[in-house]
């Protein structure tokens, strides 16, 4: 047996006591075909992380059964095929644009020794937490794993408060991070209860295998387990009926369309259609979810070889194809799918990058993004395609070099279970004697210790059923060239070396099927490569160097392009490739307790906001007071301070405002009276107007007058006057005015003082036929002087 078609591994459950025996093979001295070479080979260690699709060393011998089947047969409560979701009930497979409960990953124990792979898990967690208020599931097998994801969340900013409430770490034995693949697929039945379908997957993968049913017994919800080998990366679906695939998919799984659809018919509600897209052949998976993303149920993104990003005509074509094919779909509801087209980023290395590996989560989109050379075009461009699709998403791209490197990135790990109650569809029975007493549809088979009374009946114990007779799966290479037969036999370009080739290999997949000829840049019919990558991978035809081989050009080059479509090399973490093609290290950014400012780099440490600038790497804030007299400056502090009866108006200006409260009279404060008191009124310092008592003296020309202050007047007596010597002159008056005081006996006598005579001044005053003229006063007889009046 070779290295290449088997995989050392010891079996251990959480929920039994037994296992398998660890089954060790020696190595073998050829060459490893499943390892890249180079700097590739130094990044990419299965031994540590085993990639997205399943190794040569993996698959199953051909015509026999091994540790792995008698591991399985022993444990049917985890693998055995179930019946498919029966009732009088509708249900669906999950939407991934709905909203979502929890998010679900793996954080396998391989885990604290790949960093670079450990921070693009905790960036998930991270961002799904943060920026989608959205629960964890963390998978986990040892102590050691968990707690080194949790001091990574916390280094990336969870607190522990955070981590405790919104992070669930799940006890589960697992082999690898690959959880969208061996994970469940949500379905939905009417009353919004959640179940979760399940595939056959890679036959090495024990402890990956089972996850599904595990996570169905933590969620007390069902588990309908399907006999068809595939993974979940290569199902998507639009919760209305249809389901896409890829053409590898069926290859795969080796069945038709036909008998694919009706599986997931059964199995996930796909009884609309199934649409089969071609595959990228640069992608050793064959998953859709590497070139295809539904957005909506009638609106798609696939994947573009656009140059200068990337150059392709094989892939090219075939992109070119799935858009036609979607466009002609018609969906529930009669509905046309639409299609926006998405560029790869460059493949260089035989990596098979792309943008379109994202999850949805609540209105936020973790989508793949990459530090490699010569990404960022076509990351500016595909994020304006994801801006496009989903205006409404945040979208956040997260680092995946390392992880891409063994063909998945951020879908490829994560599963999420949309909103819905976590309820078993059928109820558990009870085990009596030795047998399961289930209620209707329920498992009614043998029970014991690690045999629950849980979930759908079974249709077999084993892992397919379609060989629990004793019988073999077909070992031919009819619609199998380039991977493996059902039968376990191989019909890709390394059976020949490892003598393991089905027996029609030759008349199916050899010669013509299996040369370069008028395909180099692509693959041909039987899956070997064409392409400038496959001398890197080892996956060339035969004919390669013949038809398609370009001379590389790498003398004194350490890396760059080789003139050939590949690369002379690839340079270590934490360096990049020259336009010389030199490995320069890479300048590691210094930003420790800096918030700002450069990072050492060409970069920056970080932005300041309004009203801030950059001193000594701390964002310090710098007051805004132009054109301000008063109020806050933006920075805690005040522009300065209004004074006396000023107060600080919106446009912080200093505005005066009057005070006259319980004033009368004087000063407002800001340059007006509070009022104007009356005559002989004084404002006093209260702003009170008092009356002024003034002190009054007898004038005039006759002293006639009572007033405050010698006053003249006109010298004509007044025959009345000398009744004044009945009063007195005071403050007499209205308001304390001076003024004659009114007596008795000055009434009696002005009211006696009617002149008998008409007083006059000149001939004019007089009456006609008298005259003006002095003559005696009869109202004083004393008088001596001229009293005029008409004579």
């Amino acid at each position: 047996m070779k290295l290449h078609r088997l995989m050392t591994a010891t079996f251990v459950f959480t929920m039994v006591a037994a296992g398998c025996a660890e089954n060790m093979e020696t190595a073998d001295p050829t060459p490893n075909p499943e390892s890249p070479s180079g700097e590739l080979a130094q990044e990419a260690n299965f031994d540590n992380l085993l990639p997205a699709y399943e190794l040569p060393r993996e698959k199953k011998i051909p015509g026999k059964s091994d540790s792995y089947d008698d591991y399985r047969l022993a444990n049917p409560q985890w693998y055995a095929i179930t019946d498919k979701p029966t009732g009088n009930f509708t249900y669906r497979h999950m939407k991934e644009w709905e909203p979502m409960q929890i998010l679900y990953t793996t954080y396998s124990d391989g885990m604290p020794g790949d960093p670079q792979v450990a921070t693009t898990i905790r960036d998930i967690v991270v961002q799904t937490v943060k920026e989608a208020n959205t629960k964890v599931g963390v998978i986990y097998e040892t102590t050691t794993a968990k707690n080194d994801l949790n001091s990574r969340l916390l280094a990336g900013g969870l607190t522990q408060t955070q981590i405790n409430s919104m992070v669930s770490f799940v006890n589960i034995k697992n082999d690898t991070i690959w959880h969208i693949d061996y994970g469940p697929v949500p379905i939905v039945k009417d009353d919004n209860k959640i179940a979760f379908g399940d595939f056959r997957y890679y036959h090495q993968r024990l402890q990956d295998d089972a996850i599904p049913t595990l996570m169905g017994f933590h969620h007390n919800i069902n588990t309908f387990r399907m006999n068809v080998k595939t993974e979940g990366g290569n199902f998507q679906g639009d919760g209305e009926g249809t389901c896409y695939v890829s053409q590898r998919g069926l290859q795969y799984a080796g069945m038709t369309a036909a008998q694919f659809k009706q599986v997931w018919s059964d199995y996930l509600a796909c009884s609309n259609q199934l649409v089969v897209l071609k595959d990228i052949t640069d992608d050793s998976t064959g998953h859709i979810d590497m070139f295809f993303k539904l957005v909506n149920k009638n609106l798609a993104i696939v994947g573009e070889y656009k140059s200068p990003y990337v150059s392709d005509a094989v892939n090219e074509q075939r992109m070119d194809d799935n858009e036609t094919l979607l466009k002609a779909t018609t969906v529930a509801g009669g509905g046309k799918v639409s299609v926006l087209r998405m560029p790869f980023p460059s493949k260089s290395s035989g990596i098979p990058r792309t943008y379109l590996n994202s999850t949805f989560v609540n209105n936020v989109n973790l989508w793949p993004i990459y530090a490699a050379t010569g990404t960022k075009a076509s990351e500016a461009e595909a994020l304006q395609v994801w801006k496009t699709a989903l205006p409404n998403y945040k979208h956040i791209g997260i680092i995946c070099d390392k992880i891409a490197l063994y063909s998945g990135t951020i879908h490829c790990i994560t599963r999420t279970i949309p909103n819905g109650t976590l309820s078993p569809w059928i109820g558990n029975g009870t085990c009596v004697s030795g047998m399961c007493q289930a209620p209707a549809l329920g498992y009614t088979g043998e029970c014991n210790a690690n045999i629950p009374c849980k979930g759908p009946d079974w249709q077999c114990v084993c892992d397919d059923c379609n060989y629990c007779d004793g019988t073999s799966p077909p070992q031919s290479c009819e619609n199998a060239c380039g991977g493996q037969a059902p039968g376990g036999c191989y019909c890709d370009t390394l059976c020949k070396q490892y003598n393991d080739c089905c027996p029609d290999y030759d008349q199916f997949c050899s010669a013509g099927a299996s040369s370069c000829q008028g395909k180099c840049g692509g693959q041909a019919t039987s899956g070997c490569k064409c392409d400038a990558a496959c001398v890197q991978n080892n996956n060339c035809c035969a004919d390669y160097q013949q038809f398609c081989a370009c001379q590389p050009q790498c003398t004194g080059k350490q890396c760059g392009p080789d003139g050939c479509g590949g690369e002379c090399g690839i340079c270590s973490v934490n360096q990049i490739c020259t336009p010389a093609g030199a490995c320069q290290d890479v300048c590691v950014p210094k930003c420790g307790g800096l918030e700002c400012g450069p990072d050492g780099c060409g970069g920056t440490c970080g932005t300041c906001g309004a009203n801030e600038t950059c001193m000594a790497g701390q964002c310090q804030c710098v007051p805004n007071c132009s054109g301000k007299e008063c109020g806050p400056d933006g920075c805690g502090g005040t522009c300065g301070e209004c004074l006396g009866n000023e107060v600080c108006s919106p446009a912080s200006q200093c505005v005066c405002v009057p005070n006259c409260n319980g004033k009368e009279c004087g000063a407002d404060g800001c340059g007006g009276t509070c009022g104007v008191c009356g005559m002989n009124e004084a404002c006093t310092a209260a702003g009170q107007c008092e009356v002024q008592v003034a002190e009054c003296v007898i004038t005039g020309c006759n002293n006639e007058l009572c007033k405050a202050e010698d006053t003249a007047s006109v010298c004509i007596a007044d025959p009345c006057n000398y009744c004044l010597k009945y009063s007195e002159c005071g403050n007499f008056g209205t308001n304390g005015t001076c003024a004659w005081k009114s007596t008795a006996q000055l009434k009696n006598c002005l009211q006696h003082c009617k002149p008998p005579v008409k007083r006059c001044k000149t001939n004019s005053d007089c009456p006609s036929g008298t005259l003006c003229g002095c003559g005696s006063n009869p109202y004083d007889p004393n008088f001596s002087g001229c009293f005029l009046q008409c004579m």
